[in-house]
């Protein structure tokens, strides 16, 4: 009944969560076969209360009710990130993305769960596919940038974090890890400016690397 249901977001409104909950198990039991969007409002309040396994068990509701809802697929992907069930997330973010193919957020937290499944040229080619969606999105550069690190496609590395810093120049994170990027394929000149320029913009880890390679 949207009369619970309402009434349960204007009690989270005010931050009485366990009276906006009880609404929403209200408005379940009286229309909870048809109308999704109490399952999903109670599934969003259990994930800000950190309740992930209670969040799942919400958007599979939802998902069961509506197999087409990309962002609840998305979203129970994300909740069992939480848990680190990364290989049921992967399943979700691939699903998220079939039905909605330019889904930005379910390639990012796609490229992230491949990253930690150590499937690190998925997560390249999904990083790659955010960038096309989203060619001013600098983080994405640089996890791209990093994961080429990682793979020591330092050339690569080096080419997305002249992206990112051609974006914001003021990353200090993207000099630090293109002087890195420099020093390791024996460009210490460049790298260690890059390391001092980071430095100077605030990034106090920069002064180790500093001490270790150009001193």
């Amino acid at each position: 009944m949207p009369a619970y249901n309402n009434r349960g977001v204007a009690k989270e409104k005010l931050e009485d969560f366990e009276g906006a909950i009880a609404d929403y198990t209200k408005a379940i039991k009286i229309d909870g076969k048809s109308d999704t969007s109490p399952y999903y409002n109670r599934a969003l309040l259990k994930f800000k209360q950190k309740d992930y396994k209670g969040a799942i068990e919400d958007y599979t509701k939802v998902v069961d009710l509506n197999p087409k809802d990309g962002e609840a697929f998305f979203r129970r992907g994300v909740a069992r990130r939480k848990l680190s069930n990364n290989t049921e997330a992967l399943s979700d973010f691939n699903k998220a993305i079939e039905i909605e193919t330019n889904f930005e957020k379910g390639y990012l937290n796609r490229a992230n769960t491949k990253e930690s499944l150590q499937d690190f040229k998925g997560a390249i080619d999904d990083y790659t596919r955010v960038i096309q969606l989203n060619p001013t999105y600098f983080e994405a550069y640089s996890f791209r940038g990093l994961l080429k690190n990682k793979t020591k496609d330092y050339t690569g590395a080096i080419e997305d974090f002249n992206k990112v810093i051609e974006i914001n120049p003021s990353y200090s994170d993207a000099y630090y890890n293109r002087g890195l990027s420099n020093i390791a394929i024996s460009q210490k000149e460049p790298g260690c400016i890059d390391l001092n320029k980071a430095l100077e913009l605030g990034l106090a880890k920069a002064s180790e690397m500093i001490k270790k390679y150009c001193n």
